[in-house]
């Protein structure tokens, strides 16, 4: 079942901070554990998984050193940080019908584009890549048997791409 979590983020100066939402008492409260500090912490994209158990974090359009997926668990509050070897940042992400991995448009410094699926053990596994194809949003449907992607491009156009 999907979750009825809900949660917001609000960047203040040299941070990010999350908060649980209740939206029939309009109440929130801050979740201090999931907070990002950062000098401009308008560089990261977040994502809730469709279960409402973690909140996927990744640093996005900039060349980076090691670029990761850091994943909360909303339970514990525990945390891990999947690397993303091989590229040069992550741009976009979003969670995997089942929860169980996310999609991740990567890229390298040569203006190669990939849709990635990282599973939470850390495997990457590189479903799309071309190169000048800008890629954005990847957001699966309810039962993960489709995916809508985002792609830059002077023409509308719609992809399906059915069993990944």
């Amino acid at each position: 079942m999907p979750s009825t979590l809900c949660i917001f983020s609000e960047i203040e100066p040299g941070r990010e901070i999350f908060f649980r939402f209740d939206p029939i008492t309009g109440d929130s409260q801050p979740l201090p554990w999931a907070t990002i500090e950062d000098k401009d912490p308008f560089n990261f994209n977040w994502s809730l998984s469709s279960d409402g158990k973690f909140i996927a974090i990744a640093k996005k359009d900039a060349v980076q050193k090691e670029p990761s997926i850091r994943v909360l668990s909303v339970a514990d509050q525990t945390q891990k940080t999947i690397k993303v070897q091989t590229w040069a940042g992550i741009a976009m992400m979003d969670w995997s019908a089942d929860a169980r991995s996310v999609w991740a448009v990567a890229y390298t410094t040569r203006e190669t584009w990939a849709l990635l699926k990282v599973d939470l053990t850390g495997r990457v596994t590189p479903m799309l890549e071309d190169k000048d194809m800008r890629l954005g949003w990847a957001i699966p449907s309810p039962d993960g048997r489709h995916l809508a992607l985002w792609r830059a491009s002077n023409s509308a156009n719609a992809w399906l791409v059915e069993n990944f």
